[in-house]
């Protein structure tokens, strides 16, 4: 398998000795899954932030107003939102990383 970190770092090195060992790298493909992966990375840290700032959000419900009961569910609904999410993002990183792993593992 190759190393992803050295692909990252020096693509242009790695594709060439590649190259010169008769081996084929799809450099175009992998730089699109290892894209994808880490949007879908991203996405997920920013859901992790947005539920920890949601899960705060009762007092401030409560203060403007709102009943206890009525601050919990809006936040549990925004949770839940929020959990789907994360859940789809998670499984997009994983499906990413998987096709990564597919595309050096068969290069070595």
């Amino acid at each position: 398998m190759l190393d992803l970190k050295a692909i990252r770092h020096d693509a242009s090195a790695v594709v060439a000795a590649l190259a010169k060992r008769g081996v084929a790298f799809d450099l175009a493909r992998f730089e699109s899954l290892d894209a994808r992966r880490k949007a879908a990375d991203v996405r997920a840290q920013g859901l992790l932030a947005e539920r920890k700032s949601a899960s705060k959000k009762i007092g401030v419900l409560v203060a403007e107003g709102r009943s206890v009961e009525e601050a919990k569910s809006e936040v549990n609904e925004i949770l839940s939102r929020l959990a789907e999410e994360l859940a789809s993002a998670t499984l997009e990183a994983d499906a990413a990383q998987a096709d990564l792993d597919s595309v050096t593992a068969g290069n070595t």
